[in-house]
Protein backbone atom coordinates (compact mmCIF):
# COMPACT_ATOMS: atom_id res chain seq x y z
CA UNK A 1 0.00 0.00 0.00
CA UNK A 2 1.58 3.40 -1.09
CA UNK A 3 1.05 6.54 0.98
CA UNK A 4 0.47 10.30 -1.26
CA UNK A 5 2.83 12.88 -0.16
CA UNK A 6 -0.14 14.53 2.26
CA UNK A 7 -0.53 11.23 3.98
CA UNK A 8 3.59 10.84 4.21
CA UNK A 9 3.47 14.26 5.77
CA UNK A 10 0.52 13.66 8.53
CA UNK A 11 1.98 10.25 9.58
CA UNK A 12 5.54 12.14 10.21
CA UNK A 13 3.98 14.84 12.31
CA UNK A 14 2.10 13.15 14.04
CA UNK A 15 4.82 10.57 14.92
CA UNK A 16 7.10 13.28 15.75
CA UNK A 17 5.01 14.83 18.18
CA UNK A 18 3.89 11.34 19.73
CA UNK A 19 7.39 10.45 20.03
CA UNK A 20 8.55 14.13 21.27
CA UNK A 21 5.26 13.28 24.09
CA UNK A 22 6.59 10.07 25.31
CA UNK A 23 9.79 11.00 25.23
CA UNK A 24 9.08 13.53 27.69
CA UNK A 25 6.83 12.29 30.03
CA UNK A 26 7.40 8.28 29.86
CA UNK A 27 4.20 7.85 27.79
CA UNK A 28 1.83 8.91 24.58
CA UNK A 29 2.80 8.60 21.22
CA UNK A 30 0.22 5.62 21.14
CA UNK A 31 -2.64 8.03 22.25
CA UNK A 32 -1.44 11.00 20.17
CA UNK A 33 -0.37 9.08 17.18
CA UNK A 34 -2.81 6.09 16.85
CA UNK A 35 -5.73 7.69 16.05
CA UNK A 36 -4.42 10.47 12.99
CA UNK A 37 -2.43 6.71 11.60
CA UNK A 38 -5.41 4.94 11.45
CA UNK A 39 -7.14 7.46 8.96
CA UNK A 40 -3.93 7.48 6.92
CA UNK A 41 -4.05 3.28 6.65
CA UNK A 42 -5.51 1.42 9.68
CA UNK A 43 -2.72 -1.52 8.69
CA UNK A 44 -0.25 0.75 10.82
CA UNK A 45 -2.71 -0.03 14.12
CA UNK A 46 -1.89 -1.30 16.55
CA UNK A 47 1.29 -3.74 15.48
CA UNK A 48 3.60 -0.38 13.48
CA UNK A 49 2.36 2.10 16.77
CA UNK A 50 3.21 -0.86 18.87
CA UNK A 51 6.99 -1.23 17.52
CA UNK A 52 7.25 2.67 17.00
CA UNK A 53 6.35 2.96 20.80
CA UNK A 54 8.97 0.54 21.83
CA UNK A 55 11.73 1.95 20.13
CA UNK A 56 11.03 5.67 22.12
CA UNK A 57 10.45 3.61 24.98
CA UNK A 58 13.94 2.01 24.88
CA UNK A 59 15.86 5.36 23.79
CA UNK A 60 13.85 7.30 26.78
CA UNK A 61 14.52 4.19 29.41
CA UNK A 62 18.27 4.24 28.19
CA UNK A 63 18.46 8.02 29.52
CA UNK A 64 17.05 7.10 32.91
CA UNK A 65 17.79 3.88 33.62
CA UNK A 66 19.05 4.64 37.26
CA UNK A 67 15.57 5.88 38.36
CA UNK A 68 14.03 2.52 37.41
CA UNK A 69 12.35 0.68 40.48
CA UNK A 70 12.33 -2.99 39.24
CA UNK A 71 9.63 -3.80 42.78
CA UNK A 72 7.10 -1.38 40.61
CA UNK A 73 7.12 -3.05 37.44
CA UNK A 74 7.23 -6.60 38.48
CA UNK A 75 3.26 -7.05 38.92
CA UNK A 76 2.45 -4.74 36.29
CA UNK A 77 4.23 -7.04 34.08
CA UNK A 78 2.73 -10.14 35.60
CA UNK A 79 -0.76 -8.26 34.83
CA UNK A 80 0.45 -7.50 31.64
CA UNK A 81 1.28 -11.05 30.21
CA UNK A 82 -2.33 -12.72 30.73
CA UNK A 83 -3.93 -9.06 29.59
CA UNK A 84 -1.89 -9.00 26.22
CA UNK A 85 -3.53 -12.87 25.78
CA UNK A 86 -6.87 -11.92 26.99
CA UNK A 87 -6.72 -8.58 24.00
CA UNK A 88 -5.87 -11.21 21.67
CA UNK A 89 -8.70 -12.81 21.92
CA UNK A 90 -10.92 -9.88 22.77
CA UNK A 91 -9.82 -9.04 19.63
CA UNK A 92 -11.51 -12.14 17.06
CA UNK A 93 -14.57 -12.14 19.52
CA UNK A 94 -15.90 -8.80 20.60
CA UNK A 95 -16.70 -5.28 18.35
CA UNK A 96 -14.63 -2.35 17.92
CA UNK A 97 -17.88 -0.42 19.44
CA UNK A 98 -17.87 -2.34 22.72
CA UNK A 99 -14.59 -2.49 23.15
CA UNK A 100 -14.17 1.22 22.70
CA UNK A 101 -16.88 2.28 25.06
CA UNK A 102 -15.25 -0.13 27.58
CA UNK A 103 -12.03 0.99 27.97
CA UNK A 104 -12.90 4.15 26.94
CA UNK A 105 -15.11 4.64 30.09
CA UNK A 106 -12.98 2.47 31.89
CA UNK A 107 -10.18 4.60 31.30
CA UNK A 108 -12.45 8.07 32.17
CA UNK A 109 -13.50 6.88 35.42
CA UNK A 110 -10.20 5.99 36.42
CA UNK A 111 -9.35 9.86 35.49
CA UNK A 112 -11.92 11.27 37.85
CA UNK A 113 -11.00 8.47 40.67
CA UNK A 114 -7.85 9.85 40.23
CA UNK A 115 -8.49 13.48 41.17
CA UNK A 116 -10.80 12.66 44.43
CA UNK A 117 -9.03 13.14 47.63
CA UNK A 118 -9.27 9.12 48.15
CA UNK A 119 -5.98 7.91 46.31
CA UNK A 120 -5.25 4.76 44.84
CA UNK A 121 -1.80 3.41 45.89
CA UNK A 122 0.51 1.51 43.94
CA UNK A 123 0.78 -1.99 45.27
CA UNK A 124 1.75 -5.36 44.26
CA UNK A 125 -2.08 -5.89 44.07
CA UNK A 126 -3.22 -2.26 41.76
CA UNK A 127 0.15 -2.71 39.80
CA UNK A 128 -1.20 -6.36 38.74
CA UNK A 129 -4.74 -5.11 38.02
CA UNK A 130 -3.21 -2.18 35.76
CA UNK A 131 -1.22 -4.19 33.75
CA UNK A 132 -3.82 -6.81 33.17
CA UNK A 133 -5.96 -3.79 32.42
CA UNK A 134 -3.28 -2.51 30.42
CA UNK A 135 -2.31 -5.53 28.48
CA UNK A 136 -5.86 -6.09 26.92
CA UNK A 137 -5.93 -2.40 26.03
CA UNK A 138 -2.38 -2.16 24.47
CA UNK A 139 -3.00 -5.45 22.16
CA UNK A 140 -6.13 -4.52 21.13
CA UNK A 141 -5.60 -0.50 20.22
CA UNK A 142 -1.61 0.10 20.61
CA UNK A 143 -2.98 2.28 23.60
CA UNK A 144 -2.20 0.42 27.02
CA UNK A 145 -0.15 3.27 29.00
CA UNK A 146 -3.33 5.32 30.75
CA UNK A 147 -3.67 2.28 33.49
CA UNK A 148 0.01 2.15 34.42
CA UNK A 149 0.82 5.92 33.78
CA UNK A 150 -2.64 6.66 36.08
CA UNK A 151 -1.38 4.63 39.08
CA UNK A 152 2.45 5.77 38.77
CA UNK A 153 1.36 9.68 38.59
CA UNK A 154 2.48 10.37 41.93
CA UNK A 155 5.42 9.11 42.01
CA UNK A 156 8.72 11.80 40.86
CA UNK A 157 9.36 13.01 37.64
CA UNK A 158 12.64 10.80 36.75
CA UNK A 159 10.62 7.58 38.24
CA UNK A 160 7.41 8.14 36.02
CA UNK A 161 9.51 8.36 33.10
CA UNK A 162 11.98 5.24 34.20
CA UNK A 163 9.33 2.88 35.18
CA UNK A 164 6.90 3.98 32.19
CA UNK A 165 9.74 3.74 29.52
CA UNK A 166 11.01 0.20 30.89
CA UNK A 167 7.12 -1.23 31.37
CA UNK A 168 6.01 -0.25 28.06
CA UNK A 169 9.58 -1.81 25.90
CA UNK A 170 8.79 -5.27 28.00
CA UNK A 171 5.07 -4.70 27.01
CA UNK A 172 5.56 -4.31 23.60
CA UNK A 173 7.57 -7.33 22.94
CA UNK A 174 4.84 -9.08 24.52
CA UNK A 175 2.06 -7.52 22.49
CA UNK A 176 4.08 -7.79 19.29
CA UNK A 177 4.58 -11.88 20.01
CA UNK A 178 1.38 -12.46 20.58
CA UNK A 179 0.11 -9.81 17.58
CA UNK A 180 2.52 -11.90 15.18
CA UNK A 181 1.41 -15.57 16.66
CA UNK A 182 -2.25 -14.09 15.55
CA UNK A 183 -1.32 -13.17 12.18
CA UNK A 184 -2.06 -9.42 13.06
CA UNK A 185 1.64 -8.18 12.89
CA UNK A 186 3.73 -8.82 9.91
CA UNK A 187 6.59 -7.77 6.90
CA UNK A 188 4.22 -5.10 6.00
CA UNK A 189 3.67 -4.11 9.59
CA UNK A 190 7.33 -3.71 10.35
CA UNK A 191 8.06 -2.04 7.10
CA UNK A 192 5.77 0.08 8.48
CA UNK A 193 7.30 0.63 11.37
CA UNK A 194 10.88 0.53 10.45
CA UNK A 195 10.09 3.74 7.47
CA UNK A 196 9.07 5.70 10.29
CA UNK A 197 12.04 5.66 12.35
CA UNK A 198 13.46 9.23 11.85
CA UNK A 199 10.32 10.66 13.44
CA UNK A 200 10.94 8.45 16.19
CA UNK A 201 14.38 9.60 16.29
CA UNK A 202 14.06 13.58 16.06
CA UNK A 203 11.07 13.47 18.21
CA UNK A 204 13.16 11.81 20.73
CA UNK A 205 16.01 14.37 20.07
CA UNK A 206 14.16 16.85 21.18
CA UNK A 207 12.40 15.34 23.88
CA UNK A 208 15.92 15.50 25.44
CA UNK A 209 15.85 18.84 25.56
CA UNK A 210 12.39 19.50 27.30
CA UNK A 211 13.51 16.89 30.31
CA UNK A 212 15.30 19.10 32.13
CA UNK A 213 12.51 21.78 32.28
CA UNK A 214 9.73 19.47 32.85
CA UNK A 215 9.08 18.63 36.75
CA UNK A 216 6.88 16.49 38.52
CA UNK A 217 3.60 18.27 38.11
CA UNK A 218 3.56 19.16 34.91
CA UNK A 219 3.94 15.62 33.75
CA UNK A 220 0.97 14.60 36.29
CA UNK A 221 -0.99 17.27 34.57
CA UNK A 222 0.30 15.74 31.38
CA UNK A 223 -0.55 12.52 32.28
CA UNK A 224 -4.25 12.88 32.79
CA UNK A 225 -4.73 15.36 29.92
CA UNK A 226 -3.58 12.23 27.93
CA UNK A 227 -5.37 9.74 29.55
CA UNK A 228 -8.82 11.94 29.04
CA UNK A 229 -7.90 12.63 25.52
CA UNK A 230 -7.66 8.74 25.58
CA UNK A 231 -10.83 7.67 27.21
CA UNK A 232 -13.01 10.09 25.17
CA UNK A 233 -11.42 9.61 21.77
CA UNK A 234 -11.89 5.74 22.37
CA UNK A 235 -15.64 6.15 23.34
CA UNK A 236 -16.41 8.76 20.21
CA UNK A 237 -14.86 6.13 17.72
CA UNK A 238 -16.86 3.69 19.21
CA UNK A 239 -20.02 5.52 19.17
Amino acid sequence: MDFTVLELITAFVAIFFGALVQGTIGFGLAIVAAPILYLVTPELVPGSVILMGMLIGSLTAKRSLHAVKLNDLKSALMGRIPGSLLGGVLLTMISQRSMGLLMGGSVLFAVLASLSPYKIHANNKTLFSAGLLSGIMGTTSSIGGPPIALLMQNQSGERIRANLSVYFVVSAVISLSILTYSGQFGWLQLKYGLLFVPCVLAGNLVARKLVPHVDQAMIRKALLVLCSIAGIGAMVAAI
